[in-house]
Protein backbone atom coordinates (compact mmCIF):
# COMPACT_ATOMS: atom_id res chain seq x y z
CA UNK A 1 0.00 0.00 0.00
CA UNK A 2 1.27 3.21 -0.90
CA UNK A 3 0.31 6.78 -1.11
CA UNK A 4 0.18 9.06 -3.48
CA UNK A 5 -0.74 12.46 -5.24
CA UNK A 6 -1.36 14.91 -6.54
CA UNK A 7 -5.07 13.35 -4.97
CA UNK A 8 -5.14 10.48 -2.14
CA UNK A 9 -4.48 6.75 -3.61
CA UNK A 10 -4.63 3.13 -1.59
CA UNK A 11 -2.97 0.46 -4.15
CA UNK A 12 -1.63 -2.64 -2.74
CA UNK A 13 -1.23 -6.06 -4.41
CA UNK A 14 -0.86 -9.81 -4.42
CA UNK A 15 -1.17 -13.34 -5.89
CA UNK A 16 -3.63 -16.57 -5.50
CA UNK A 17 -6.67 -14.78 -7.31
CA UNK A 18 -5.42 -17.05 -9.41
CA UNK A 19 -2.62 -14.91 -10.14
CA UNK A 20 -2.20 -11.19 -9.56
CA UNK A 21 -4.61 -9.12 -8.46
CA UNK A 22 -3.93 -5.02 -8.11
CA UNK A 23 -6.59 -3.15 -6.21
CA UNK A 24 -6.91 0.61 -6.45
CA UNK A 25 -9.19 3.18 -4.45
CA UNK A 26 -8.75 7.08 -5.89
CA UNK A 27 -9.65 9.47 -3.58
CA UNK A 28 -10.62 7.88 0.09
CA UNK A 29 -12.20 9.69 2.64
CA UNK A 30 -9.65 11.17 5.58
CA UNK A 31 -11.27 8.56 7.96
CA UNK A 32 -11.14 4.97 5.43
CA UNK A 33 -9.57 2.14 6.68
CA UNK A 34 -9.06 -0.62 4.03
CA UNK A 35 -10.39 -3.62 4.64
CA UNK A 36 -10.10 -7.50 3.35
CA UNK A 37 -12.43 -8.19 0.33
CA UNK A 38 -14.68 -11.61 -0.57
CA UNK A 39 -14.31 -11.50 -4.30
CA UNK A 40 -16.05 -13.87 -6.21
CA UNK A 41 -15.25 -15.29 -9.90
CA UNK A 42 -17.72 -16.59 -11.88
CA UNK A 43 -16.60 -18.90 -15.10
CA UNK A 44 -18.76 -21.38 -17.12
CA UNK A 45 -18.07 -24.36 -14.84
CA UNK A 46 -19.22 -22.19 -11.48
CA UNK A 47 -17.81 -19.46 -8.66
CA UNK A 48 -14.79 -19.61 -6.79
CA UNK A 49 -14.41 -16.82 -4.10
CA UNK A 50 -10.85 -15.94 -3.00
CA UNK A 51 -10.15 -13.90 0.14
CA UNK A 52 -8.42 -10.73 -0.65
CA UNK A 53 -6.53 -9.48 2.97
CA UNK A 54 -6.21 -5.72 3.68
CA UNK A 55 -2.81 -4.24 3.14
CA UNK A 56 -0.79 -3.45 5.94
CA UNK A 57 -1.18 0.25 7.15
CA UNK A 58 1.14 3.36 6.00
CA UNK A 59 4.11 3.95 8.22
CA UNK A 60 4.77 7.58 10.16
CA UNK A 61 6.91 9.34 8.25
CA UNK A 62 9.59 10.78 9.80
CA UNK A 63 9.27 14.26 10.39
CA UNK A 64 12.54 15.25 11.35
CA UNK A 65 16.22 14.56 10.13
CA UNK A 66 17.07 13.09 12.77
CA UNK A 67 14.26 10.69 12.47
CA UNK A 68 14.49 10.00 8.81
CA UNK A 69 17.98 9.13 9.63
CA UNK A 70 16.93 6.80 12.82
CA UNK A 71 14.76 5.25 9.86
CA UNK A 72 16.81 4.43 7.84
CA UNK A 73 18.95 3.33 10.27
CA UNK A 74 16.46 0.87 11.41
CA UNK A 75 15.36 -0.56 7.81
CA UNK A 76 19.41 -1.28 7.36
CA UNK A 77 19.65 -3.66 10.06
CA UNK A 78 16.64 -5.96 9.46
CA UNK A 79 16.49 -5.64 5.19
CA UNK A 80 17.24 -8.99 4.70
CA UNK A 81 15.28 -10.98 2.64
CA UNK A 82 15.61 -14.78 2.19
CA UNK A 83 13.94 -16.80 -0.88
CA UNK A 84 13.85 -20.01 -2.67
CA UNK A 85 13.28 -18.30 -5.84
CA UNK A 86 16.61 -18.56 -7.07
CA UNK A 87 16.73 -22.03 -6.55
CA UNK A 88 13.95 -22.73 -8.22
CA UNK A 89 13.83 -20.42 -11.58
CA UNK A 90 17.32 -19.26 -11.30
CA UNK A 91 16.34 -15.86 -10.75
CA UNK A 92 15.37 -13.81 -8.17
CA UNK A 93 13.94 -9.74 -8.29
CA UNK A 94 14.59 -7.54 -5.32
CA UNK A 95 12.98 -4.09 -4.92
CA UNK A 96 14.57 -1.24 -3.20
CA UNK A 97 12.71 -0.43 -0.28
CA UNK A 98 10.86 2.98 0.03
CA UNK A 99 10.59 3.87 -3.48
CA UNK A 100 14.10 5.59 -3.90
CA UNK A 101 14.30 9.27 -4.68
CA UNK A 102 16.55 11.05 -7.25
CA UNK A 103 19.87 11.69 -6.54
CA UNK A 104 20.33 8.81 -3.51
CA UNK A 105 23.16 6.86 -3.25
CA UNK A 106 22.72 3.27 -2.61
CA UNK A 107 24.24 0.34 -1.73
CA UNK A 108 23.27 -3.54 -2.49
CA UNK A 109 24.79 -6.20 -0.83
CA UNK A 110 23.87 -9.54 -1.96
CA UNK A 111 25.08 -12.96 -0.71
CA UNK A 112 23.80 -16.17 -2.41
CA UNK A 113 24.65 -19.77 -0.14
CA UNK A 114 24.55 -23.48 -1.45
CA UNK A 115 26.41 -23.10 -4.41
CA UNK A 116 29.31 -25.45 -5.43
CA UNK A 117 32.55 -23.98 -6.83
CA UNK A 118 31.61 -23.68 -9.93
CA UNK A 119 28.92 -21.84 -9.89
CA UNK A 120 28.16 -18.25 -10.50
CA UNK A 121 25.98 -15.39 -9.80
CA UNK A 122 25.18 -12.14 -11.98
CA UNK A 123 23.29 -8.92 -10.87
CA UNK A 124 21.34 -7.24 -13.72
CA UNK A 125 19.58 -3.50 -13.31
CA UNK A 126 15.55 -5.34 -13.64
CA UNK A 127 14.47 -2.20 -15.99
CA UNK A 128 17.06 -1.43 -17.81
CA UNK A 129 18.10 -4.71 -18.94
CA UNK A 130 22.09 -4.13 -17.79
CA UNK A 131 24.97 -6.01 -16.57
CA UNK A 132 25.76 -4.51 -13.26
CA UNK A 133 28.08 -7.26 -12.19
CA UNK A 134 29.27 -11.21 -11.75
CA UNK A 135 31.49 -13.15 -9.62
CA UNK A 136 32.44 -16.83 -8.60
CA UNK A 137 31.58 -18.83 -5.39
CA UNK A 138 35.65 -19.53 -6.04
CA UNK A 139 36.15 -22.79 -3.73
CA UNK A 140 33.36 -21.20 -1.47
CA UNK A 141 30.03 -22.53 -0.64
CA UNK A 142 28.59 -18.70 -1.05
CA UNK A 143 29.07 -15.68 -3.64
CA UNK A 144 29.00 -12.18 -2.43
CA UNK A 145 28.29 -9.13 -4.53
CA UNK A 146 28.21 -5.75 -3.46
CA UNK A 147 26.98 -2.60 -5.45
CA UNK A 148 27.34 1.32 -5.07
CA UNK A 149 24.43 3.44 -7.15
CA UNK A 150 24.76 6.94 -7.76
CA UNK A 151 22.73 9.58 -9.90
CA UNK A 152 20.05 7.00 -11.02
CA UNK A 153 18.67 4.95 -8.49
CA UNK A 154 18.74 1.14 -9.09
CA UNK A 155 14.78 0.38 -8.25
CA UNK A 156 14.84 -3.30 -9.49
CA UNK A 157 17.86 -5.75 -8.86
CA UNK A 158 17.72 -8.87 -10.50
CA UNK A 159 19.99 -11.89 -9.34
CA UNK A 160 20.45 -14.79 -11.62
CA UNK A 161 22.34 -18.15 -11.32
CA UNK A 162 24.84 -19.81 -13.53
CA UNK A 163 24.34 -19.35 -17.74
CA UNK A 164 20.55 -17.94 -17.01
CA UNK A 165 20.15 -14.83 -18.59
CA UNK A 166 17.81 -11.51 -17.10
CA UNK A 167 14.22 -12.33 -17.16
CA UNK A 168 11.57 -10.00 -18.31
CA UNK A 169 8.86 -8.88 -16.22
CA UNK A 170 6.52 -10.93 -17.99
CA UNK A 171 8.76 -13.86 -17.61
CA UNK A 172 9.64 -13.66 -14.36
CA UNK A 173 5.85 -13.85 -13.83
CA UNK A 174 4.91 -16.57 -15.47
CA UNK A 175 7.69 -18.68 -13.92
CA UNK A 176 6.91 -17.31 -10.64
CA UNK A 177 3.29 -17.64 -10.83
CA UNK A 178 3.42 -21.33 -12.16
CA UNK A 179 5.32 -22.80 -9.15
CA UNK A 180 3.62 -25.28 -7.01
CA UNK A 181 4.40 -25.65 -3.30
CA UNK A 182 7.01 -24.42 -1.06
CA UNK A 183 10.24 -26.62 -1.04
CA UNK A 184 11.21 -27.65 2.82
CA UNK A 185 14.44 -25.77 2.32
CA UNK A 186 15.84 -23.81 -0.32
CA UNK A 187 19.09 -24.99 -1.62
CA UNK A 188 20.03 -21.38 -2.97
CA UNK A 189 19.40 -19.10 -0.12
CA UNK A 190 19.84 -15.85 -0.70
CA UNK A 191 20.46 -12.21 1.14
CA UNK A 192 20.33 -9.23 0.02
CA UNK A 193 21.15 -5.79 2.12
CA UNK A 194 20.21 -2.50 1.21
CA UNK A 195 21.89 0.73 2.89
CA UNK A 196 21.09 4.35 1.88
CA UNK A 197 24.02 6.59 1.90
CA UNK A 198 23.68 9.46 3.09
CA UNK A 199 26.89 11.68 1.61
CA UNK A 200 28.49 13.52 5.17
CA UNK A 201 32.19 15.20 3.82
CA UNK A 202 34.02 15.31 0.55
CA UNK A 203 37.54 14.63 0.69
CA UNK A 204 39.64 15.77 -2.97
CA UNK A 205 43.08 13.24 -2.63
CA UNK A 206 45.84 14.53 -5.38
CA UNK A 207 46.00 10.94 -7.52
CA UNK A 208 43.06 8.88 -7.40
CA UNK A 209 43.19 5.52 -5.16
CA UNK A 210 43.04 1.76 -6.08
CA UNK A 211 41.95 0.80 -2.08
CA UNK A 212 40.19 2.92 0.42
CA UNK A 213 40.17 1.49 4.31
CA UNK A 214 37.27 2.88 6.65
CA UNK A 215 37.83 2.39 10.77
CA UNK A 216 35.97 3.69 13.23
CA UNK A 217 37.59 4.43 16.70
CA UNK A 218 37.38 6.31 19.74
CA UNK A 219 37.93 9.79 18.24
CA UNK A 220 35.78 9.49 14.77
CA UNK A 221 36.41 7.90 11.70
CA UNK A 222 40.18 7.27 10.32
CA UNK A 223 39.96 6.81 6.40
CA UNK A 224 43.09 5.42 4.11
CA UNK A 225 43.41 5.31 0.75
CA UNK A 226 46.64 4.41 -1.01
CA UNK A 227 47.88 2.80 -5.08
CA UNK A 228 51.21 1.76 -5.89
CA UNK A 229 53.76 4.42 -4.97
CA UNK A 230 51.68 6.68 -2.32
CA UNK A 231 49.23 6.68 1.43
CA UNK A 232 46.90 9.08 2.37
CA UNK A 233 45.05 9.23 5.68
CA UNK A 234 42.16 11.26 6.70
CA UNK A 235 40.58 11.48 10.05
CA UNK A 236 37.29 12.94 10.83
CA UNK A 237 36.22 14.40 14.51
CA UNK A 238 32.47 14.05 15.51
CA UNK A 239 31.11 17.88 14.34
CA UNK A 240 34.43 19.20 13.95
CA UNK A 241 35.86 20.20 10.62
CA UNK A 242 38.29 17.16 9.34
CA UNK A 243 41.90 17.36 9.50
CA UNK A 244 44.28 15.66 7.35
CA UNK A 245 47.28 13.76 8.38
Amino acid sequence: MQASVPYPLIHWTGAGVPGDFEIVVTDPPSDFVPYPLHLQLYTNYGVRQFDVPAPPPLPELPSTEQEVVDEAAHRISECYAISSLLSRIKALKVFWLPYPAPGESHHWQVQVNGLNEQDWIRAWDAERGSLLAETKASGRDYAQLSLVTEGQPLRILQVTLNDQPMLTQDKYRDLSVALEGKPETALNSILVKQTRLLPLREFALPERALHLNLRITKDGILMTAWDRDAVWQIATRPHAVATSL
